[in-house]
């Protein structure tokens, strides 16, 4: 079953090559035409090709990416952190100051005492952490410690499945269907952000800028030192649009202390009721580009493209690839050489389990077109250490000034885009 890859640009008709006035084939979206003339014209080629596309607007979509990496990191893959089963024995609460490290960089050190027994995790205070300044404090930091590393096999298995699942469907009479099932008959799926067609996503390799005290490191009671996350080994899922705009998610930015999340109740797998409502999410698109000021969040140093990947597509456009050993080893091989490093046994389970998990969620909300109900505009929250939004009220602060610019921006888009559609 092979990948389909959607129109990489609108810049010109796809009967006579002119450049103005275009716009898309309003049935399946993957052909451009200056006029109607044109469209006529093309439309013994184009017939065969053609059909009702399922075009799903990534602004409504990616909550359900973020749970899927949330759901992946509370599963049996990932090693529980030491400092989640130790206590805490120092001062740590925002505001204590970082620790320089011997490498030269600088963190927030915890030093890691006891391992505790279950019963000393019960109650509003337990035994975790006694410094801790409040119980809202405490549950932070261990919600930050638990989302610790194991970044990009998650990226890449968020990666892998949205190629396989979505760009494998078609509505021509020669489907067989998407990836995960040969022989049910699809409907054709293809994102898009706002009103334009997604042309290619894949993997931004780079830094996230963060201050020394949003790090984390810990001191284990054996005296090794391990390094938390590191912001200067970071990834994030990018999207380009047909029309050449740019939007990105990270899931990754909780631990390092931007704590951005996403209400995801609504997109939670049926066999997720368990799981946190809430799961960390950055999605910078236009109205994040518009307002931001201030130094950059990132500094990328390259990208690839999971897509427009030969190799990639051979891989994905497999039927069932993800039951299939030898094809999940190569595609691990793969994810490997796009990031430069090996991984490690723990990431390799990860990275499989998660692929073919997602693979399976993504085909059941294709199926029975779930997608649709996803509320918009999605639901996002920040969980904000004491104090640091003291002044939030204040009308004539900066932050006010540009909250209030943000949201009359998001109305007027929002309506414009309605009324496009």
């Amino acid at each position: 079953m092979p990948v389909y890859l959607p129109l990489e640009t609108v810049d010109k008709c796809s009967r006579c090559q002119a450049v103005n006035n275009l716009s898309l084939c309003s049935s399946c979206g993957e052909r451009l035409y200056c006029s109607s003339a044109c469209q006529k014209a093309d439309w013994p080629t184009h017939k065969p090709l053609c059909g009702k596309t399922d075009r799903i607007d990534l602004s409504t979509f990616y909550p359900l990416l973020a749970a899927l990496a949330e759901l992946a990191r509370s599963s049996p893959d990932v090693p529980l952190h030491p400092a989640c089963v130790h206590q805490i024995t120092n001062d740590v609460n925002p505001g204590a100051p970082p620790t320089r490290l011997p490498d030269g960089s600088a963190a927030k050190l915890l030093l890691l005492g006891r391992r505790l027994r279950p019963a000393e995790f019960q109650g509003a205070r337990s035994g975790w952490w006694p410094a801790a300044r409040t119980p809202a404090v405490e549950a932070k930091l261990m919600r930050r410690i638990f989302r610790e590393g194991y970044l990009f096999p998650l990226v890449a298995a968020l990666c892998a499945a949205l190629v396989a699942e979505i760009y494998t469907t078609t509505s021509t009479a020669s489907s067989a269907g998407p990836a995960s099932v040969p022989s049910e008959p699809t409907r054709r799926a293809r994102l898009r952000y706002r009103t334009s067609p997604i042309a290619d996503l894949g993997i931004c390799f780079g830094a996230a800028h963060v201050a020394p005290q949003d790090r984390l490191a810990y001191a284990l009671p054996n005296g090794d030192l391990l390094l938390g996350q590191d912001p200067a080994a970071h990834c994030w899922l990018y999207f380009t649009t047909a029309r050449g705009e740019e939007v990105t998610l990270d899931v990754g930015m909780f631990a390092l202390n931007m704590c951005l999340a996403v209400l995801v109740a609504p997109h939670l797998p049926a066999h997720a009721p368990h799981m946190n409502q809430l799961a960390p999410a950055f999605f910078c698109d236009r109205l994040h580009h518009k307002n931001a000021s201030g130094p950059r969040l990132y500094s990328e140093h390259r990208r690839v493209s999971v897509l427009r990947d030969a190799a990639a597509q051979e891989i994905l456009g497999e039927r069932d690839f993800f039951e299939k050993p030898e094809s999940m080893d190569k595609l691990t091989g793969l994810m490997e050489s796009f990031s430069g490093e090996p991984f490690t046994g723990a990431e390799k389970t990860l990275f499989k389990n998660s692929t073919a998990r997602n693979c399976r969620e993504l085909h059941a909300v294709l199926a029975d077109k779930r997608w649709k109900q996803f509320p918009s505009p999605v639901q996002e929250c920040v969980e904000h250490d004491p104090g640091e939004l003291d002044d939030l009220d204040d009308p004539n602060t900066d932050w006010a000034k540009k909250a209030r610019k943000w949201k009359r921006e998001h109305k007027r888009i929002r309506k414009n885009n309605d009324r496009s559609l």
